[in-house]
């Protein structure tokens, strides 16, 4: 995985906590595929995505670009 990926994924985890994250299964799913533009959608829809705000608005963009 991308060192991107690890720092956004880190970034969630520290926010929402371990047992939080792990309720993205499709985020999880799409990231271990590589299809980073998917896991940004998962975390777009999401409760955490509509409650952060600006900080996921940051997240997802990154997500987005990782290559």
């Amino acid at each position: 995985m991308p060192v991107e990926a690890q720092e956004i994924i880190g970034n969630m985890m520290f926010n929402l906590g371990l047992k939080r994250l792990g309720g993205f299964r499709k985020m999880k799913a799409a990231v271990e595929i590589g299809d980073y533009k998917e896991a940004a959608e998962q975390m777009k829809d999401s409760r955490w995505y509509r409650q952060v705000k600006t900080r996921a608005v940051r997240l997802v963009r990154r997500m987005e670009n990782v290559k």
